[in-house]
């Protein structure tokens, strides 16, 4: 995809569009961890956003792009911004809305989150399954552990996880082993999921590729890995 991207924009320098998928392609690199520089794969993806917003402001996949750059690079006032104004040249686009979702959790408005990954679901009945996970994530940030269980229950294979849903079964665990459910036994089952198909997962290392806003966020979510058993 990235070979493409470049080669689109060789044909034609000032297309957006192009420097809006390269933004991706490094974005996606982070995400999955598929890299093993991250600092330079963040500061690409910024510089090709940044590109794509300058060559034009009202393309709203360049907007959304940007802002996501801006989140991941910790400027969150500028990836909210940059997420709203996406949002008002396109209101019914459900990606946005349900990407925006993250953004409400790591600077602690996870109830927001569920409500706009709900919007976006609404918005595009045939929506990607991690709008569904996004809404079990953003109610264990919420401090609502058996909705989140519910809603993860239902949509993830806990026995055999995909790629995408490995992502989540560190939340998973943490709800689980949330005071008021208590259930450690399924916590212990998913920590022992996890570290089968990730041995080098530590809970310090995932926190840190995370863009909360505050310490105290960062730490709330550590905390909770903690309590489900998950190494340090």
């Amino acid at each position: 995809a990235r070979d493409l991207f470049e080669l689109a924009r060789k044909i034609d320098p000032n297309y957006a569009r192009a420097y809006a998928g390269l933004a991706w392609t490094y974005e996606l690199d982070y995400d999955y961890e598929w890299t093993d520089a991250d600092e330079k794969t963040l500061k690409l993806a910024l510089e090709m956003a940044t590109t794509a917003v300058r060559l034009d402001p009202d393309d709203s996949q360049a907007q959304w792009a940007l802002g996501w750059a801006y989140l991941y690079n910790r400027q969150h006032e500028r990836a909210m911004a940059h997420y709203l104004r996406s949002l008002e040249l396109n209101p019914n686009d459900a990606e946005v809305l349900a990407s925006m979702g993250s953004l409400h959790i790591y600077i602690g408005q996870p109830k927001q989150a569920v409500d706009q990954e709900k919007e976006a679901i609404r918005l595009n009945p045939n929506h990607y399954e991690w709008y569904v996970y996004y809404v079990g994530w953003a109610y264990e940030e919420a401090g609502m552990p058996k909705e989140a269980i519910e809603i993860f229950e239902q949509a993830i294979d806990l026995q055999n996880p995909n790629e995408e849903q490995l992502w989540y079964l560190p939340t998973i665990a943490a709800a689980y082993a949330h005071p008021t459910v208590g259930r450690m036994d399924d916590a212990r089952k998913v920590v022992k999921t996890v570290l089968s198909r990730d041995p080098e997962f530590s809970i310090s290392k995932k926190v840190a590729r995370y863009p909360y806003k505050t310490k105290e966020l960062a730490d709330r979510y550590a905390n909770a890995l903690r309590r489900a058993g998950l190494p340090e």
